[in-house]
């Protein structure tokens, strides 16, 4: 009789080290909906510094404002010419984007004087611009391997003090934003728009340094 009791508590203990073993594997299941490590490494490497929205407030402020007046003169044939362009400001579509701007002709010569006007909207894949160059008076978008990816639509609204409706579309490898503002608008205008350009995932220059 006690080696039938002394068998039956034996076969107990058993079965419940295996009801234990069982509950111990079924525990990792109640953990799958935790963060994963990838979700964690991808929001830590994002880029630092003002957002997508905060940078092109930021940079259309600056653009709205620059203006652009170059003339040249060429007294003994009697000729002298003019250009002047002011920005309407930039937005981002996307990662594209765009600059709207007015321009202005003029011109003299024995013959007479000529005028023309118009528009400028020039539509730039900030994404895919390799190279943001920055200069005393102008900011140059450049493409990898000149690809031709801006396309820049210009439209004569008035020429010689007539309307007119002349519209053109071409697309270029690079594209340069100039003013006459000083250098160090230029320069923090620089800044943002290589700031912006790494928010869009653009791809970082050749180089073999």
């Amino acid at each position: 009789m006690k080696n039938l009791l002394i068998l039956f508590t034996l076969f107990l203990g058993l079965g419940t080290v295996k009801a234990q073993a069982k509950k111990a594997v079924a525990k990792p299941a109640v953990t799958k909906e935790q963060p994963t490590t990838y979700v964690e490494e991808k929001s830590s490497t994002q880029i630092k510094g003002p957002t997508k929205l905060e940078t092109i407030t930021y940079i259309n402020n600056i653009v709205k404002n620059i203006k652009y007046y170059s003339e040249d003169n060429a007294p003994k044939i009697n000729v002298t010419s003019s250009i002047s362009r002011t920005y309407g400001g930039v937005i981002l579509e996307g990662c594209n984007l765009v600059i709207t701007s007015l321009w202005e002709r003029k011109g003299t010569t024995k013959l007479g004087s000529s005028q023309s006007k118009g528009q400028e909207i020039v539509t730039i894949p900030i994404d895919k611009v390799e190279r943001i160059t920055q200069g005393m008076n102008f900011i140059k978008f450049s493409y990898y391997q000149g690809e031709d990816k801006i396309k820049i639509r210009s439209k004569v609204e008035e020429e010689n003090y007539s309307k007119i409706d002349t519209f053109d579309e071409q697309f270029e490898s690079d594209y340069t934003l100039i003013g006459s503002e000083n250098q160090e608008v230029f320069n923090n205008l620089g800044k943002a728009f290589n700031h912006l350009r790494k928010l869009c995932g653009a791809p970082e220059p050749i180089s073999f340094d």
